[in-house]
């Protein structure tokens, strides 16, 4: 495992390292160390930051595989650190860590970006597990929080049916078999960048593709295409 400092050389050593980079963002020097320790195998190069600062300063030159981020970093901001890692650094996965688990907590963060919450006293075995469920691409929750999240998902599709069928009828058969193709790789959760590698596009025809999709469907988020993709009755655009 290569574990070293956040300072210029240890950039260097970071981009010349073949494992991916974890990041670990927590005030708490225990947790920092637990970490690192459960981590202490040769498939990740590891390092830590303790404070917010340095956190905002290093992750977009750093642009980790994944970030382990402790609430008590700032808990002034709480889950909209989440949306600031973002920000700063879009292919960063985030596992959101917290002293008092949440099932309300855990969506807010799963809202912000998040694509992963847990209990911070998650034991090595579980976290190791963790970490390579998100690096696959897919979420890390407890059940509870699971299953408030397939409550909230059936409830936003309600609502977003009941305002599809108030406004008029939005048929997928309108778009073409790009845009189509656009919608359905969104629906699964990819990202523009994504969606332009898999197509072998430029990521601007993406973005242009987005555009027209929305418009023609009459929607403005990718939540409400997603929605619309899953629940569709129609029947995928031929070349």
């Amino acid at each position: 495992m290569d574990t070293v400092s956040i300072n210029g050389l240890a950039m260097v050593l970071l981009r010349e390292s073949s494992h991916p980079l974890v990041l670990l963002a927590s005030p708490r020097a225990d947790l920092r160390q637990r970490w690192k320790a459960e981590l202490c195998t040769e498939s990740y190069s590891v390092d830590a930051v303790a404070e917010r600062p340095a956190l905002e300063r290093y992750i977009p030159q750093l642009s980790p595989s994944l970030l382990l981020l402790d609430l008590g970093l700032s808990k002034r901001e709480g889950v909209n650190e989440v949306f600031r890692v973002k920000q700063l650094s879009p292919q960063t996965k985030i596992i959101v860590f917290s002293p008092a688990a949440s099932d309300a907590e855990g969506i807010a963060a799963l809202r912000a970006g998040a694509r992963g919450y847990c209990q911070d006293d998650l034991d090595g075995a579980l976290l190791r597990r963790a970490i390579e469920v998100v690096r696959r691409g897919e979420v890390w929750t407890s059940r509870s929080l699971t299953t408030s999240l397939l409550n909230e998902f059936q409830f936003v599709s309600r609502r977003l049916q009941t305002m599809l069928v108030d406004s008029g009828p939005r048929s997928l058969e309108t778009l073409t078999y790009r845009e189509y193709q656009v919608g359905s790789l969104i629906s699964c959760g990819a990202s523009n960048r994504e969606i332009a590698q898999k197509l072998q596009v430029a990521e601007r025809t993406v973005k242009a593709h987005v555009t027209s999709i929305f418009r023609k469907l009459g929607i403005s988020d990718r939540v409400r295409l997603a929605l619309l993709m899953t629940g569709k009755s129609v029947a995928s655009p031929s070349l």
